[in-house]
């Protein structure tokens, strides 16, 4: 949950500089996604929207670029993009529903290949080490049990594992030794993982807490 956890709160920092744009293109984005009417359309057609939605930042190029944000350039292109997804992350409720719909629709879904429930017994009593920039931790799956252990503060982090189905579970936070965690969340805090894709060892998911307007899609890799 560390990784998760620390990923949310420094992603979601947002610098002064072209804010005022940047909440601008992202009430405008948000207005848009709220718009897509998931219960009347197929994960089809709710992916094709959406990408509609994503795109709305294109028409605020020249205000960007004034902002110290040039979209023509890959690495301002992902600052400017990076700041837009963490407001609409905080600020837009329907987001989560809207993505959690596209990736995670059980039985109708835009991915070639469905994840089989066998791929995701994977999971079961082992142990992974995410793949992302961040690789300081290792999951244990153990049961209904998951502990997190950091390697390089050894802080270890408990979480009880419910099973909703074997491609989809909650942690619920029972224990850590890690002081930041104590600060920012309550024992009983719960967070929602569903796998989106198992590629071999390699397994990709959606982690979502609270009231699902933060989330983190990540690889983790089984390592035993």
């Amino acid at each position: 949950m560390k990784i998760f956890f620390t990923f949310i709160l420094t992603f979601t920092v947002l610098i002064s500089s072209g804010q005022r744009v940047i909440r601008k293109i992202s009430s405008e984005m948000c207005d848009c996604i709220s718009g897509i009417d998931i219960k009347n359309l197929n994960v089809q057609q709710a992916d094709e929207e959406f990408k509609i939605c994503a795109t709305i930042f294109i028409y605020y190029g020249n205000e960007l670029k004034k902002k110290g944000y040039d979209i023509q350039k890959e690495e301002e292109l992902k600052s400017a993009m990076g700041k837009i997804m963490a407001r609409l992350s905080q600020t837009c409720p329907e987001l989560i529903n809207v993505i959690g719909f596209i990736q995670c629709s059980a039985g109708d879904t835009i991915k070639s290949n469905i994840v089989d429930s066998a791929d995701c017994k994977i999971l079961r009593d082992a142990k992974f080490q995410m793949k992302d920039s961040i690789k300081h931790s290792v999951f244990v799956f153990s049961g209904n049990l998951q502990i997190e252990n950091n390697l390089t503060s050894n802080y270890e982090t408990r979480s009880e594992i419910i099973w909703v189905n074997d491609c989809e579970y909650i942690l619920k936070l029972l224990s850590t030794t890690d002081p930041d965690m104590e600060k920012y969340f309550d024992y009983g805090t719960e967070m929602r993982v569903c796998v989106l894709e198992v590629n071999g060892d390699i397994v990709k998911c959606r982690m979502e807490m609270g009231n699902g307007n933060l989330f983190y899609i990540g690889e983790m890799e089984k390592i035993e």
